[in-house]
């Protein structure tokens, strides 16, 4: 544990010191850029990540609105006076597939992405990875002062 913590703040440090942070901040987004310098992404690796999000997004855009709008379709039947449940449940589904199809586009989108590593690329990658399986579980610790 005091490994990973340590490779944890060991490359937090690297991110807030490393001249790719700092070079475009007007440029790219904070997360952008905390995610080319956190992996040290080279300028082929952080235009191919750029692409994959927006080509991610482009497709998610209407699948999110679908599923937008049939939330808002069923919150106006179960509002109406004699809700439909065949249609309520019909909506659910709906709702629940196209949830499905944003998260497997997502997913998809990622490993694509995960692809374009090197070896040391995808060892940083999976300190992240860990770092947000634990993250909830550190407001525990800290309230019980163990951290």
């Amino acid at each position: 544990m005091r490994k990973t913590c340590f490779a944890i703040v060991s490359l937090l440090l690297l991110i807030v010191h490393s001249p790719i942070a700092r070079a475009d901040d007007a440029a790219l987004p904070p997360p952008v850029t905390v995610v080319i310098s956190f992996l040290q992404l080279s300028e082929a690796q952080a235009s191919d990540l750029l692409r994959m999000i927006h080509e991610r997004d482009t497709a998610i855009q209407p699948m999110a609105q679908t599923v937008q709008a049939n939330r808002e379709a069923l919150a106006r039947l179960l509002e109406s006076p004699a809700p439909d449940p065949a249609v309520a449940g019909q909506l659910l589904i709906a709702i629940r597939n196209g949830e499905k199809q944003i998260g497997e586009q997502a997913q998809a989108a990622a490993a694509s992405f995960l692809m374009t590593l090197t070896a040391d690329q995808r060892q940083r990658m999976q300190v992240i990875i860990l770092a947000a399986q634990a993250a909830p579980a550190v407001p525990a610790f800290k309230a019980l002062g163990l951290i």
